[in-house]
């Protein structure tokens, strides 16, 4: 593999990330993509998650509510679909997934037949493979959230069909065991949202035993193990969606005031600390509302996925999502004969270029948050042709090398 042998910055700079992207001006704007839709009918309740920079998609209630078995891969480098081997356990809706040390972990849901499950399953990308891990020793639930902090999984909430849980459990992957945590104060929940930034994490809304909508909101203090309910978010929301990129977090779609919102609810952090009253901001979501999507994060970008409308129509549909501040990526000259230039507006810590076959030539890595407005790349590349450059997780960038 040939890689640079002279990288320069002119100049190199270093951000604190809360105050350049979540305290941005309020003029700024979400930018929207859409990407290739997955090949298959469309459904909702999937779970989503992201492995080395790719989208898996598993699970879900599909036309006629089949529950899907299969998996697949999207490569945003292609904008194309690929069908994996089927996910093993049987096959579920309402399940929850996410990705800690680079394999995904995927609990619960609700079967065909109206079982609800405590099933842990590990993926590993680099085999294609899962693995069954110990179970939630809690009872079996669907329609559960979590989140990850450090080294573990926390999961909790749902329901069963006939009660609905407010306990909560963290799993150590190390170790392949749970152990349980306080109660969420209040009422058991379940179609609630969960998202974790910067080592803190919140749970919200949802809907309660009796089937009110809730607009409280709790914050979990993992130092104390201890539960702080905050001042209530001004809706109530429920079959949402929240996730967080780099610098901002995004609550999608879901009934707002028990209302299609066809919006994204922007929560604003300061010191870690969240201030629901006034600081939540709404931004329009191209397209049909829709509840019971799927999202998961990486990087500068948030990724949704299929859902389903007011009229029940289900969507295969993939977009993604990320601050406007976060797309400009200026690659010159192009077509380079020996060397490139790369400007970005955004910090960030991993570029990376691949050739047309989607091979890496050549990697930079960097502990600290980077904000160049002129790195300088001599280029040192096996031979002419179309090559990718990547910043983070910005929409890649093609560029001729012709010398």
């Amino acid at each position: 593999m040939n890689r640079t042998k002279t990288i320069s910055h002119f100049p190199r700079y270093f951000f604190i990330l809360i105050y350049l992207v979540l305290c941005a001006p309020a003029e700024a704007q979400f930018v929207f993509h859409e990407h290739a839709s997955l090949p298959e009918p469309g459904r909702d309740d999937a779970v989503c998650f992201i492995l080395n920079n790719q989208v898996y998609v598993t699970g879900g209630g599909g036309d006629g509510f089949l529950i899907q078995p299969d998996l697949w891969r999207y490569d945003p480098i292609s904008d194309s679909w690929l069908a994996l081997e089927d996910f093993p356990g049987l096959p579920r809706q309402y399940a929850y997934a996410n990705t800690l040390g680079g394999k995904a972990y995927l609990i619960g849901g609700l079967t065909t037949s109206g079982e609800p499950l405590n099933e842990l399953w590990e993926y590993d990308p680099a085999i294609d493979h899962w693995t069954e891990k110990s179970s939630l020793p809690g009872p079996a639930r669907f329609k559960a959230v979590g989140f990850v902090i450090g080294n573990s999984l926390y999961y909790g909430t749902g329901t069963n069909g006939s009660l609905v849980f407010k306990d909560f459990w963290r799993y150590d992957v190390a170790s392949d065991q749970w152990t349980f945590l306080p109660d969420i104060p209040g009422q058991g929940r379940h179609e609630c949202i969960a998202f974790a930034h910067e080592s803190q994490a919140y749970i919200g809304g949802g809907i309660d035993f009796s089937g009110n909508h809730s607009s409280d909101l709790f914050h979990w203090n993992r130092e104390q193990h201890t539960w702080n309910q905050l001042t209530d978010m001004p809706f109530s929301i429920a079959y949402a969606e929240a996730a967080c990129a780099r610098g901002f977090c995004a609550i999608w779609d879901g009934l707002v005031n028990e209302e299609f919102s066809g919006e994204i609810q922007q929560p604003v952090f300061e010191a870690y600390v969240l201030d629901p009253v006034s600081d939540f901001r709404s931004f329009s979501i191209p397209g049909v509302p829709l509840r019971n999507t799927s999202v998961c994060s990486t990087g500068n970008i948030i990724y949704r996925f299929g859902g389903k409308d007011s009229t029940q129509q289900k969507y295969s549909t993939l977009i993604s999502m990320t601050w406007e501040q976060e797309v400009e990526l200026i690659v010159y000259p192009n077509p380079s004969r020996g060397e490139i230039h790369i400007s970005t507006s955004i910090p960030w810590t991993r570029l990376r270029i691949l050739d047309a076959t989607g091979t890496l030539v050549y990697a930079l890595e960097s502990d600290e948050l980077l904000v160049s407005r002129d790195l300088r790349i001599d280029l040192f590349l096996q031979g002419p042709g179309l090559y990718f450059l990547l910043v983070d997780n910005i929409t890649p960038k093609r560029f001729i090398f012709s010398p």
